[in-house]
């Protein structure tokens, strides 16, 4: 099974003039194993381009598209990356380990990346994110800070994917019993539909034979709404937070972590494809006795943070592995239900 990359992040439902390249810096480039991510800084780092093998996945000169961790407080503006009001503190990379000066316009080669960001989403929130690239996954842990006293929020979005127009089948498994739900994205009507309660959600291309497997936290599942927005150019996958109950107060404090598999595979194997990626930890395609014995190595480590593959394992997201993180592994054994 041959992984993609696509990038974390995506349009948002709030104005936005498409991204110009004699508008903005230049870009800070990842050059990974047959992969290429373009971030920009005017846009508080967040994925401006992304490839793989030559093939783009995500180009934000299409549709006006960007990308990013958005919140709007009641009755304001749109606050985040290239929707304004996101002021970066400090950005910090590593490149396969080793730390490296975060430098606009220059090229950074390797097989691994670790992108680590602390923002200002205006006078409302901080934001504090770690992204990890590699081929197999794209994982961002994200803490959103609140700042203002008594605050009251209208809509926050911890995360925002946009796929070209392609992804046209979707899954979706569900929490609390792990059955599936299956839709399309082929109408290009702007029309949403929900995935409420999905913790994993795959999205398929069936011509090219490839997509996107997104896994959310047991915790974020339980407190928010996925829903995908079919527009004509594109397919956008929105995480909606609700539990809040506002007013908010100051130091109020919510950690997010989204885990992105890219994947090849057939028509009739791409759902299973979804369900296995999760717990694939040795990447040969299936979840197995192997990768148990793979986990239960990973048991009793604190705060991983250099493979990806123990960063997933790491469930619930409390920085250590325990066995309350093996129960996804268990339920991905025995397969959902439809």
């Amino acid at each position: 099974m041959k992984p993609l990359l696509v990038v974390l992040g995506v349009t948002f439902l709030g104005a936005f003039q498409p991204y110009s390249a004699e508008a903005v810096e230049p870009f800070l480039v990842l050059m990974g194993d047959d992969y290429l991510i373009h971030l920009n800084p005017s846009a508080a780092y967040t994925p401006i381009y992304v490839e793989y093998g030559g093939s783009i996945i995500l180009d934000a000169t299409r549709c006006g598209s960007c990308q990013g961790t958005v919140l709007r407080a009641t009755d304001e503006d749109w606050l985040g990356s290239c929707h304004g009001g996101e002021i970066v503190e400090s950005v910090t990379l590593s490149v396969d380990g080793s730390a490296q000066e975060a430098v606009a316009g220059k090229t950074y080669k390797g097989s691994s990346f670790h992108l680590e960001k602390v923002s200002l989403l205006g006078d409302v929130a901080k934001l504090e994110s770690a992204s990890f690239f590699t081929k197999r996954a794209i994982v961002e842990n994200t803490t959103i800070t609140t700042l203002r006293s008594d605050l009251s929020l209208g809509v926050v979005y911890p995360f925002l994917s946009r796929h070209q127009n392609e992804f046209a089948e979707v899954v979706g498994v569900r929490l609390p019993d792990h059955t599936m739900i299956l839709d399309s994205t082929s109408h290009d009507d702007g029309s949403q539909f929900s995935l409420g309660l999905s913790y994993l959600i795959g999205q398929y291309d069936p011509l090219a034979e490839r997509g996107v497997a997104t896994m959310f936290l047991e915790s974020m599942a339980r407190a928010g709404t996925p829903f995908i927005w079919d527009r004509l150019c594109d397919n956008k996958l929105y995480f909606r937070f609700r539990r809040y109950s506002n007013p908010i107060p100051k130091g109020t404090q919510w950690r997010f972590r989204t885990v992105r598999f890219p994947f090849e595979a057939s028509h009739s194997n791409w759902i299973t494809t979804v369900l296995v990626l999760p717990s694939d930890f040795d990447d040969d395609g299936d979840c197995d006795l192997a990768d148990c014995a793979h986990f239960q190595n990973l048991v009793g480590l604190t705060s991983p943070e250099t493979a990806v593959s123990d960063l997933t394992a790491d469930y619930d997201n409390d920085n250590t592995i325990t066995a309350h993180d093996f129960v996804p592994l268990v339920h991905r054994l025995a397969g959902p239900r439809q």
